[in-house]
């Protein structure tokens, strides 16, 4: 997952990243996204895939907390080193129930960043 929001108002552009832990959570179960960011703070939308996209879910904001990204090889969501040794701080995780109720389906989970101004 990966949503680039421009215009923010901030030096550069925003930009947000993130990751399932699991990509297929159950019925009742959790769903846990790792996400970097440099916005001051994201929420999770959740549709559900079909002839058009249903919204199923929308989650409160998070803090954004802004974290490389680690090696291709290494647990992002464990502490680890860079190329020169430099340590790497593991990227936040996020948990969010999946209701009971939820049919089985394919779904996507979209990033939505905080305007910096709030």
């Amino acid at each position: 997952m990966c949503r680039h929001r421009e215009g923010s108002g901030r030096e550069g552009d925003q930009v947000i990243r993130g990751y399932p832990a699991q990509p297929s959570p159950v019925p009742g179960g959790r769903l846990t996204l790792h996400v970097a960011t440099d916005a001051p703070a994201f929420r999770v939308e959740i549709y559900r895939c079909g002839i058009t996209p249903s919204l199923m879910r929308v989650s409160d904001w998070f803090p954004g907390q802004d974290t490389p990204p680690h090696l291709p090889f290494q647990d992002w969501g464990e502490p680890g080193v860079d190329l020169r040794g430099r340590e790497l701080a593991p990227w936040p995780a996020y948990t969010l129930p999946v209701p009971h109720d939820w049919p089985s389906g394919v779904y996507v989970a979209v990033l939505v960043e905080a305007a910096a101004s709030g």
